[in-house]
């Protein structure tokens, strides 16, 4: 005998509907998700943000800057006007107040490396915002060497509504026209008048602005010392070859972008274990580390005539640094 059982046709996409299970928002985009990378930037697996002390939590050079060109706190740079770092009590933020005359500015470069930032690939930027007396703007762009020659937009011409309090704020965009000469990525927030801040800036591969990722200070202390790193003179070893000729080597803490620039203020006063201290004006002459390396030598020359082939410490009657500059 035969027995004939029928069983009626199941729509699985349905019954799985009909479960009503609380995947939320989250869980919907990762079951849409078409490829493991797309998840993969979803749960922001590693690193994410692009934007080196993106949380201005590192300032090595300081945080106050008035009627300044050049880097203010890490990796931002302003030019011409009056740059202050903020604390907001949960956050810090970057002040930017127009001074007169031309536009004010900050910049921030990102380095270009192999894989990101390449044409075709979509990213988004976001941060916070506070804006008064003048709409801030932004621009994307990439450019060419250290002066900004040869850009080529991302973003243009973007006019960001007046806040009185910090607003958020993001953009998408999709690479386009990258060239090998191209050597960072610069993002201009610029104001004609009043005062500006931001904060919290991010840059992340993908189609949405996500949480912005809080890293540790060591870690973020460590990526900006690839590009500038500031030492004290004291204790610092002076090894003479001749009565006034010398060297001095720093370790370095990381390293370098590239073969840095030396900034240094005179020391006043040396010493030997076995003598008293020596006044002497020791200043830089130049330096001849090769890149990449663990120290930075660079020589010096005395006012005061010493004894060639001993090693005597810098001991400064003020507080001198040596800077080291690796930037864009």
């Amino acid at each position: 005998m035969t027995v004939k059982i029928t069983k009626p046709k199941i729509n699985v996409r349905e019954e799985l509907n009909d479960l009503k299970k609380p995947t939320g928002i989250a869980g919907e985009a990762m079951l849409r998700a078409e490829t493991p990378q797309e998840q993969f930037n979803l749960i922001s697996a590693g690193r994410k943000n692009l934007i080196i002390n993106g949380d201005m939590k590192i300032a090595q050079r300081g945080t106050s800057f008035t009627s300044y060109s050049g880097y203010t706190i890490d990796r931002y740079k302003g030019f011409g006007h009056t740059y202050n770092r903020i604390d907001n009590g949960d956050f810090y933020s970057l002040r930017m107040l127009w001074v007169t005359g031309t536009d004010a500015n900050i910049y921030y470069p990102v380095e270009l490396e192999r894989g990101q930032l390449e044409n075709g690939q979509t990213y988004t930027l976001s941060f916070k915002y506070k804006s008064s007396g003048s709409p801030m703007t932004l621009e994307v762009f990439y450019r060419t060497g250290t002066t900004g020659a040869n850009v080529l937009s991302q973003i243009s011409g973007q006019t960001l509504p007046d806040s009185s309090g910090f607003s958020e704020y993001s953009i998408t965009f999709t690479c386009k026209g990258r060239i090998a000469a191209h050597t960072a990525l610069n993002i201009r927030f610029g104001n004609a008048s009043g005062t500006n801040e931001i904060a919290n800036l991010q840059l992340e591969l993908g189609k949405g602005a996500t949480p912005f990722e809080h890293r540790s200070y060591g870690e973020e202390l460590a990526l900006c010392q690839r590009y500038f790193v500031k030492f004290k003179s004291a204790g610092l070893v002076y090894n003479t070859y001749s009565t006034t000729q010398g060297y001095f080597q720093i370790p370095l803490p990381v390293a370098m972008r590239g073969h840095p620039t030396a900034s240094w203020d005179t020391v006043d006063r040396i010493a030997l274990a076995s003598t008293s201290n020596i006044t002497t004006n020791i200043t830089y002459w130049s330096s001849y580390s090769a890149y990449p390396a663990s120290f930075y030598t660079f020589q010096a020359r005395s006012s005061t005539s010493l004894t060639a082939g001993l090693s005597y410490v810098a001991y400064p009657t003020n507080t001198p640094h040596v800077s080291l500059s690796a930037e864009l």
